[in-house]
């Protein structure tokens, strides 16, 4: 198979396509690696999903254009990197009528409810097998991984979303519904009494994020999918579902009182390889790899910290050149100056991510850090309050700390 020769074809013609600069061969390097993470996580999720083509006969359903409604938009430049992708990426989508009956949520709702009970489904995380740059706020105590249901349920849930959940979609934002796979599927659970009410605003790591509600409205007070750019709050009906491009930076609004379960489904594609957030990806690991390496100077640390560096630098070069103002791959920069000391330069990067995306505290909280090393206590102190000012009742999440 001429993968070798593939590959950097395939990369020039997306080059062209979206009108981009011819790119160093480092960061050239990056996007080919891109491709085949792509390639072969691809192949893992199909075989771990158990979706792989059979002989089983099932009619997909067909979305008319009064089945979907839209329940929210963000500007274009607040949709996430892989937008670009989708057709109308900036916009989330609502269903006018269930895609899944009562018995199915109550059955999906009564397996969390007996997975969390025993505890078995704090085994698994989101994303399990490899670490995400958009990491899912730690919320283990009230999430539970779809394969850690009864097997009825992963079953009849396998066939719906052949059925149902690749065609909505298809359907909302023009994807190719067979090249469709399942990255991660939760059941995530809120309840009042053991104050566990929310979800810090986040992205996630797929392409396409489906939600849909398993509780009825009148089971809890509060609650809904809260979208940041645009500061609606999405609330659906049980059964009904809302559809956003995984990149919309989005919360679990707070419930005041009772329980509510929504299962969310993260789907990517084969036909998207998502190289800029696949980039920006392996730079945050590499970033973690060059600090490893510090631990251990005497051991050739300083040598493999910077060699680590470097593929970072090319890797968020890739990223930056696909996509230059997201102010997740600035943040990152920023943070890539950091650990080489050019103070000035991840100043500057951490100020353009807090001027693309003001709503989000990192690259405040980023920002002030850098003022204060740099003894400017007084910016520093501004640049902390506009964070709290972001996230004004605290729930930054985890992932908002400065590296």
């Amino acid at each position: 198979h001429p993968t070798g020769m593939l590959l950097p074809l395939l990369v020039s013609v997306a080059s062209a396509l979206l009108r981009l600069p011819v790119l160093p061969e480092t960061s050239m390097a990056a996007t080919r690696h891109a491709f085949q993470e792509h390639a072969i996580e691809i192949a893992a999720l199909e075989f771990r999903w158990s979706l792989e083509d059979s002989d089983e006969e099932y009619s997909p359903r067909c979305f008319a254009e009064d089945d979907l409604t839209v329940a929210a938009r963000v500007p274009a430049s607040a949709a996430g990197p892989d937008a670009i992708a989708l057709r109308c990426g900036s916009l989330v989508h609502a269903t006018t009528t269930a895609i899944l009956n009562r018995d199915e949520c109550d059955a999906l709702a009564a397996d969390a409810a007996a997975v969390l009970s025993s505890r078995v489904g704090n085994s698994r995380k989101y994303g399990e097998g490899r670490d995400t740059l958009y990491a899912v706020p730690e919320v283990q105590s009230r999430t539970v991984h779809v394969l850690d249901c009864s097997a009825s349920t992963r079953s009849w849930l396998r066939r719906k979303l052949r059925t149902t959940i690749f065609p909505l979609a298809a359907s909302c934002y023009g994807l190719e519904e067979e090249e469709l796979v399942v990255f991660d599927a939760l059941v995530v659970g809120y309840h009042a009494a053991a104050n566990a009410t929310q979800m810090p605003a986040h992205r996630d790591s797929a392409l396409v994020t489906i939600n849909i509600a398993l509780s009825d409205s009148a089971e809890y007070t509060g609650g809904g999918l809260a979208i940041e750019a645009s500061g609606e709050v999405v609330r659906l009906p049980r059964g009904h579902a809302a559809c956003h491009a995984s990149g919309v930076r989005h919360a679990g609004y707070p419930i005041t009182a009772g329980v509510r379960w929504v299962l969310v489904i993260f789907l990517m594609s084969r036909g998207v390889p998502q190289i800029a957030w696949r980039c920006a990806e392996r730079a945050a690991l590499m970033k973690v790899k060059a600090r490893d390496a510090m631990r251990h100077d005497g051991d050739g640390g300083v040598e493999a910290a910077a060699e680590a560096l470097e593929t970072a630098e090319a890797c968020l070069g890739a990223a930056s050149a696909l996509v230059p103002n997201d102010h997740e791959f600035l943040h990152a920069r920023a943070g890539l100056h950091a650990m080489r000391g050019e103070s000035a330069k991840a100043r500057a990067c951490a100020l353009g991510a807090a001027l693309a995306y003001p709503l989000c505290p990192k690259p405040r909280l980023a920002l002030g850090t850098l003022l204060l090393e740099a003894g400017r206590t007084r910016g520093a102190l501004r640049q902390y309050v506009a964070a709290l000012a972001a996230a004004p009742d605290g729930a930054a999440g985890a992932d908002d700390a400065w590296e």
